[in-house]
């Protein structure tokens, strides 16, 4: 829980964001794994797990991607791009 008068609680307060290169690393991974899960979730439209799975890395891809300003990632996110 976050507190509610003060500075930021001790485990919060050494937080800070991979560098830029680790999070570009981390985006190229996401947008294949969205890639494969999306290809696994369109072969197997019968599968709740399937569209958890690609909901979940769409949804990493998103956010990095936000992090990263990158406004371009969800349409490139395709299995045959």
């Amino acid at each position: 829980m976050l507190p509610q008068r003060g500075g930021p609680s001790p485990a919060l307060k050494g937080a800070a964001l991979r560098d830029r290169r680790g999070l570009e690393r981390a985006l190229a991974e996401w947008k294949e794994r969205t890639a494969a899960a999306r290809m696994h979730r369109d072969a197997t439209p019968e599968d709740p797990p399937a569209a958890f799975a690609f909901s979940r890395a769409f949804e990493r891809t998103r956010g990095i991607a936000w992090v990263l300003s990158s406004l371009d990632f969800v349409e490139n996110v395709h299995p045959n791009a």
